[in-house]
């Protein structure tokens, strides 16, 4: 059964009864399915709106493990639809909402990684090391393979230059 969102209506607070009329005929899992059917036809564009519409009702209705699935499903759509602006405002607010995991690490290592920033994807990759090394699991709370995500981050900095090195070319 779909979750729905509801309000209370002027008439329904005067009448003191329990009529809520719903804020959309559609509710949360309505609008991940949505969202996931977008994804898996390359819409990233809708299925990041899809995403939003289902973030909006998951933190109306204080649903952390629906707003965890959203928030990885909306930064992978926005990642595979080159969006990396919005990626990193996206994370900033999925951080403020459910506090700080790895996958959000590695969301905006990612960014970084494509924007060719590499002292910024060194530093991101570091602390997604460091931070799951305190909380080692085979999945995070996001659901991403750890390990996958673990070799890409060790690949690309196998291939930086050592951070000592960048230190003493730019003295």
């Amino acid at each position: 059964m779909s979750k729905v969102n509801k309000r209370k209506t002027a008439a329904d607070i005067s009448a003191g009864g329990n009529n809520i009329r719903p804020l959309s005929k559609y509710g949360f899992d309505d609008f991940m399915k949505l969202a996931i059917n977008s994804f898996r036809v390359k819409k990233y564009g809708r299925a990041a709106d899809n995403c939003r519409l289902a973030a909006e009702i998951a933190l109306r209705e204080r649903d952390n493990g629906g707003l965890v699935k959203v928030f990885d499903l909306w930064l992978n759509a926005l990642l595979e639809d080159g969006k990396f602006g919005e990626v990193k405002k996206i994370c900033c607010e999925a951080r403020s909402k459910l506090g700080s995991y790895p996958d959000l690490l590695f969301y905006e290592f990612k960014v970084a990684r494509n924007k060719n920033e590499a002292v910024i994807a060194r530093k991101l990759g570091e602390e997604y090391i460091e931070m799951l090394k305190k909380s080692p699991a085979d999945k995070n709370a996001w659901g991403i393979n750890t390990e996958k995500s673990m070799a890409e981050i060790m690949g690309f900095l196998e291939g930086l230059p050592d951070s000592n090195e960048n230190n003493e070319m730019e003295k």
